[in-house]
């Protein structure tokens, strides 16, 4: 059972700049290397043709996707803990919040 909760608007903030932080760091893990397709063949040889349709090309396209989606998580994640500590300060003593859509009860 939980005594006293209480909830520190300050804190969310610093973990939505935290993960607001990390946002830039997954877009550029996201990006791929210009110069890897272009010099395939130079480097690798024709006989590795198969592995790069096969398996280089569909990985790196994913791998962008999925750093991208990272980022945007992260970057959503963090808006979140903005607004989180934003409503905790607007928070009325008694512990309520305002919802949207109620009526008072009769």
């Amino acid at each position: 059972m939980v005594k006293d909760y209480k909830q520190d608007p300050q804190d969310w903030r610093s973990q939505g700049d935290a993960r607001h932080g990390m946002a830039p760091i997954f877009r550029e893990n996201a990006k791929n290397d210009p110069d890897y397709e272009p010099n395939f063949y130079k480097e690798k040889g024709y006989a590795a043709h198969a592995f790069l349709e096969i398996l280089a090309r569909p990985y790196r396209h994913a791998r962008g996707i999925g750093w991208t989606s990272a980022a945007d998580d992260s970057q959503s994640a963090g808006d979140i803990s903005h607004a989180t500590g934003a409503a905790i300060e607007n928070t009325d003593i008694e512990g309520g919040a305002s919802v949207r859509r109620t009526t008072p009860e009769a």
